[in-house]
């Protein structure tokens, strides 16, 4: 992503902080910042903050009152439960309180100021996990712009991080979700079709509460064409074949020129761009699952030979298939 003002982070919080990894790509946790402090981090509960039923609670300390500008490796979904601080990003400086939830995808940058007994829960997970499921998501306003496009596009559908409030429904709603998630999370063997169903109900109820918030978001932002060739090179990818654009641009009644155009336009990649991209991030979530092997995935995925899909992974994710597994550990021991 392209930082606005040619900003960048002053770090990045990985995955791997938080033991995500391919068994359990989803996790819970919470923050208290106490006293205007930020360093010394030790595990706990809190009479004035959620315990740990929605995971881990983490209480910072230091001498600073603020946590710098930063991203990250994952999707983070911020719920603050009391105190209050600043919102800082490229494109604003909000007020954060109660029942307000930041989504920050993958590149988006923030910071938070002027910190203030802050509370917040944490619910986090990685993008790739979610591929499969694209074609239903898109049926639910916003929940692709908010919590995928970043992963699926160059030009992120929403630059900046999201910022919306929870009604008591909703936020009672998406409690007993995090709930879940925790105790399946912290169970022997987790079941990852479990911990798929709780994330995905809880990204609906966060769609739907940012589309109450913000009405204007509910059309899709893209024109007819291009949402019906979006469909179709998603065919091409599950089908692992290659993508024919003349054949996507003569079913939605447009030129090959003419649709490259639009598609561009309103995504930030060509057809052919989009294609790469989305099979590569097919591959990728099949990678997670450690009883298919990287020559297998590549021929599902129709590479032409693992080299081929190698360098093309390379590309995208500037790391080889073997070593991307290796850093999720796709490891057996989830179920599903």
């Amino acid at each position: 992503m392209e930082y606005a003002d040619d900003l960048v982070p002053e770090y990045t919080v990985r995955h791997r902080d938080y033991d995500m990894t391919a068994a359990r790509p989803v996790r819970t946790w919470s923050l208290f910042y106490g006293r205007p402090t930020y360093r010394v981090l030790h595990y706990g509960v809190d009479a004035d903050h959620p315990g740990e039923e929605y995971g881990p609670v983490q209480h910072l300390t230091s001498e600073w009152a603020h946590v710098g500008l930063h991203d990250h490796d994952y999707c983070e979904i911020s719920l603050i439960r009391s105190g209050h601080a600043l919102h800082r990003t490229p494109y604003a400086t909000t007020p954060l309180r109660a029942t307000t939830v930041i989504v920050a995808a993958p590149g988006h940058l923030h910071a938070l100021d002027e910190l203030d007994g802050l509370a917040e829960t944490h619910l986090a997970f990685l993008p790739d996990w979610l591929a499969d499921e694209l074609p239903g998501c898109w049926s639910e306003q916003a929940l692709v712009p908010l919590f995928l496009s970043a992963s699926l596009f160059p030009k992120p559908l929403y630059p900046d991080a999201a910022q919306f409030c929870l009604t008591q429904e909703e936020l009672a709603a998406v409690d007993g979700e995090l709930r879940a998630i925790n105790r399946e999370w912290n169970a022997e063997t987790s079941s990852l079709v479990f911990l798929r169903v709780c994330l995905l109900k809880t990204l609906i109820i966060l769609a739907r509460a940012f589309v109450r918030e913000h009405p204007e978001t509910s059309e899709l932002p893209f024109r007819k064409e291009v949402w019906e060739a979006m469909e179709l090179i998603e065919a091409f990818v599950r089908e692992g074949t290659p993508l024919d654009v003349a054949e996507v641009a003569q079913a939605v009644a447009l030129s090959h020129k003419r649709l490259d155009t639009v598609f561009k336009e309103a995504t930030g990649a060509s057809p052919s761009e989009y294609f790469t991209r989305r099979r590569v991030q097919w591959a990728a979530r099949k990678l997670l699952n450690p009883s298919v092997s990287v020559t297998e995935v590549a021929a599902e995925c129709g590479y032409a030979d693992a080299a081929h899909f190698s360098n093309a992974f390379r590309k995208h994710y500037g790391m080889s298939p073997r070593a991307y597994r290796k850093m999720y550990r796709a490891t057996p021991g989830a179920k599903g």
